[in-house]
């Protein structure tokens, strides 16, 4: 079913919010922020969203939490623990994890991990296809995106689809996004 504006505006305000803590704990983070100061930001943060919004930040570890009537949203540097167990990642240092339970306003669970590996890009490519293909993941053949163009992997397996990027550099940057597969 195609969306409407009207159906998008929900997760818009997620993802605003998302977007405000974010760069909150940036600079508060650079600042060394302490318990009194994530205190004040959760507040701003929670009256710039209105009603029904909970936030929860945390610059010592670096975790941030929104909570509406719309949805979870949370950021991180560990896998959330709502990551499911059988979507194998390559054994790589993770550098940022991002869950939310409304992803693309659907209601359904969405996942951004964002690791480091001294592989090349077109070795962590393969490596992590080949580890979602163990666990029964099938390449999507009408995915635009493929190894040769784009440095990229696109596998489906009910109820997921994982798209797998990589960009080359010392190290290389790979990055997992999870979600819903499309209608």
């Amino acid at each position: 079913m195609p969306q409407t504006a009207a159906m998008r505006t929900p997760s818009l305000t997620v993802s605003a919010l998302a977007a405000t803590a974010v760069l909150a704990l940036g600079a508060l983070s650079a600042c060394g922020g302490e318990s009194v100061t994530d205190r004040l930001t959760e507040k701003a943060i929670e009256n710039s969203g209105g009603e029904g919004v909970d936030v929860d930040v945390d610059s010592d570890n670096g975790e941030v939490r929104i909570e509406t009537d719309e949805g979870t949203f949370s950021s991180g540097n560990e896998l959330p623990a709502n990551f499911p167990d059988d979507i194998p990642l390559l054994d790589a240092e993770i550098l940022s994890a991002v869950a939310s339970d409304n992803a693309s306003g659907t209601g359904d669970l969405g996942f951004v991990i964002a690791m480091q590996t001294d592989l090349s890009d077109a070795d962590a490519v393969a490596q992590a296809t080949e580890l979602l293909t163990d666990a029964g993941f099938v390449p999507d053949e009408t995915s635009s995106a493929s190894e040769d163009m784009f440095g990229a992997s696109v596998l489906n397996r009910e109820p997921y689809q994982v798209l797998v990027t990589a960009i080359a550099g010392d190290p290389t940057l790979v990055q997992y996004y999870v979600g819903p597969i499309p209608e």
